[in-house]
C-alpha cells in the first residue's frame, strides 16, 4: 500500500497550479526586472513540479488526468501578493510534510522531498521580495 491516494496527488497538483497562477500575476504586477527574473524562476520551477506530479498521477492510475479547475488570485497590489504567496507556499509545505510521512513508497517520498525543497528556496526568495518591496514602501512614504 502507497498510503498515499490519486485523490491528494491532484489536491496537491492543484495546490501548486494556483501557485503557478499566482505568480503569473505577481509577473504582471512588477516593475523590476530583476525581481521579474526571480518570480519567472518561481513559475519554471512550479512548471517542473505541475509536470512531476501529473507523471506521478499517471503512474499511479494509468488513467489520463483531468486537470482541477483552479481559482483566480483576487489581490490587487504587488505586496498583498506576495503575502498570499508566502502564506500559501508554508501551506503547501505542511500538506507536503503530511504527506511525506503518510506514505511508504520511495518514489512518491522523493517527489514529495523534491517539492519541498523547492517550497523553501521559494520561500527565500518570497521573503527577499516581501523585505525589498516593503523597505521601499516605507522609504516612499518618509519621502512624501
Amino acid at each position: 500500500m502507497l498510503g498515499i491516494t490519486p485523490e491528494q496527488i491532484i489536491e496537491n497538483l492543484k495546490s501548486v497550479m494556483e501557485s503557478q497562477k499566482h505568480n503569473e500575476r505577481l509577473l504582471a504586477l512588477t516593475k523590476d526586472p530583476r525581481q521579474a527574473d526571480i518570480i519567472k524562476s518561481l513559475i519554471q520551477d512550479n512548471q517542473i513540479n505541475i509536470d512531476t506530479l501529473k507523471d506521478l498521477y499517471r503512474q499511479m492510475t494509468c488513467d489520463p488526468l483531468v486537470l482541477p479547475s483552479t481559482a483566480e488570485p483576487t489581490f490587487t497590489s504587488y505586496l498583498e501578493g506576495i503575502k498570499l504567496a508566502i502564506m500559501q507556499k508554508v501551506k503547501q509545505f505542511d500538506r507536503l510534510l503530511y504527506l511525506y510521512y503518510t506514505t511508504t513508497s520511495e518514489t512518491i517520498q522523493k517527489v514529495i522531498l523534491f517539492q519541498a525543497s523547492l517550497i523553501l528556496v521559494h520561500l527565500r526568495y518570497l521573503d527577499y521580495l516581501l523585505v525589498k518591496n516593503s523597505s521601499q514602501l516605507s522609504t516612499n512614504s518618509a519621502l512624501a
